[in-house]
């Protein structure tokens, strides 16, 4: 199987939050940090989206 491609970027994050990442890639959640923001930004982007269409059926 093939994967997705995939953009890199870079982001300035604040040092909790990195540490706060990092502590639940540690439990195994997630694969790794970069995973751990992919993750969410598609459920923040999802959340957005679902929010835009109920406001406007």
């Amino acid at each position: 199987m093939s994967r997705t491609p995939r953009k890199k970027i870079n982001i300035s994050i604040e040092p909790e939050l990195y540490e706060e990442a990092l502590k639940l890639v540690e439990t195994g959640d997630y694969r790794s940090v970069s995973h751990f923001f992919d993750q969410a930004g598609k459920k923040l982007a999802r959340e957005k989206l679902s929010e835009r269409k109920s406001e406007n059926p």
